[in-house]
């Protein structure tokens, strides 16, 4: 059960952190953008 909800807790973690990644491109692009 443990070893589940690690696995969730990861997966959770991996989505979010892959988010944050094409969020800050998104905003690098928006800089670039104004610049």
């Amino acid at each position: 059960v443990h070893k589940v909800g690690f696995d969730w807790v990861n997966d959770l973690l991996g989505k979010h952190f892959d988010l944050m990644s094409e969020f800050n491109d998104f905003l690098e692009c928006c800089e670039n953008i104004g610049n």
